[in-house]
């Protein structure tokens, strides 16, 4: 085959992401672990049919995910090491049955009808919430994505001399536990819908969960004054520019203390040449999901303006986020 077409073809595989999530949601990986364990007892531990997941174990040792010997013992390979590995977020995101699956199948079924109308079909905020199960499943996946940005996020000196941050949207906090923990003299407040709000207090942990006031609220509401760093990270990317800026205006509204900030996080269209494909990947994602998208430094600039706020820098990160501050004009 032609090198062109062979690439060609991985690019449109469906059936490679479908049977990793699969092996995922069955429990393969973590049935595994670090053993090495016979085709036939994995089928009685995992209560699936043999021969189906002899087929299945087939097609993942063909690509490197797993390695059958001649006897027919079974282990994870470096490739599929992670997906069992523990405090690893490949679990999470790739359970067809928790809030990954139902993502990945709302843009999956979603796609051409965005591309043909440029509004995304249904709620999705509206679905999440109305399910407990979804909802506890979506948080959970929001606190180990989190990973890949929170300690270098936390560790900027932006944060030097606040006294009093407001994390609006910040999840079960994982953030403001990442902040309060490098800079012990700070106070958080977290802005969040009922659920993750309810699970903060667990989420923080007693060390730290005296130092945050948590209010149930939406942003895009009035937010808590008082404030002298005003978080959103991960939010506007999920929402069309005028409810972005929207959210941008109660922020620039509640952040009048002397010296007071608004903090955007989010990935930069603009950024990076080696961070595009991770990007574009975020920003068709979500326009198809949430109706949003990823934005350019030219973009916040003018959305900032709406707020009546202006972008002072774009830090750069070790990950491929940027925090951009902003102050009132």
């Amino acid at each position: 085959m032609h090198e062109a077409t062979t690439e060609l073809a991985g690019l449109a595989d469906l059936v490679t992401p479908l049977a990793l999530r699969a092996a995922v949601t069955l429990g393969l990986p973590a049935a595994i672990g670090s053993r090495s364990v016979a085709l036939g007892a994995l089928a009685d531990e995992l209560a699936v049919d043999p021969p189906a997941l002899r087929r299945l174990v087939g097609f993942l040792a063909a690509r490197g995910v797993v390695a059958v010997d001649p006897a027919g013992t079974v282990r994870l390979t470096a490739i599929g090491a992670p997906l069992a590995a523990a405090g690893s977020d490949w679990s999470t995101r790739l359970d067809w049955t928790g809030a990954g699956g139902y993502l990945d199948r709302r843009f999956a079924g979603g796609m051409l009808a965005v591309l043909r109308t440029g509004r995304r079909p249904g709620d999705p905020w509206a679905e999440i919430a109305a399910d407990p199960a979804l909802a506890t499943s979506f948080d959970l996946l929001m606190t180990t994505r989190a990973a890949e940005w929170v300690p270098a996020v936390a560790g900027l000196d932006v944060w030097a001399g606040a006294r009093c941050v407001v994390d609006v949207g910040g999840g079960r906090g994982h953030l403001l536990a990442a902040l309060l923990t490098r800079w012990p003299d700070l106070r958080g407040v977290l802005v969040e819908r009922p659920g993750p709000a309810a699970a903060a207090a667990d989420a923080l942990g007693p060390e730290l969960a005296h130092r945050v006031d948590v209010v149930v609220g939406d942003f895009r509401e009035a937010l808590p004054p008082g404030g002298d760093r005003y978080v959103l990270a991960h939010v506007l990317h999920d929402w069309d520019d005028d409810t972005a800026a929207t959210v941008l205006r109660r922020a620039a509204d509640a952040a009048t203390a002397p010296g007071a900030r608004v903090l955007v996080v989010e990935r930069l269209l603009d950024g990076p040449p080696g961070h595009r494909r991770e990007v574009t990947h975020q920003d068709l994602r979500m326009l198809v999901l949430f109706g949003g998208h990823e934005r350019t430094h030219a973009e916040f600039t003018a959305l900032a303006a709406t707020a009546g706020l202006r972008v002072c820098a774009a830090l750069p990160t070790s990950s491929s986020r940027h925090v951009l501050v902003l102050q009132s004009c």
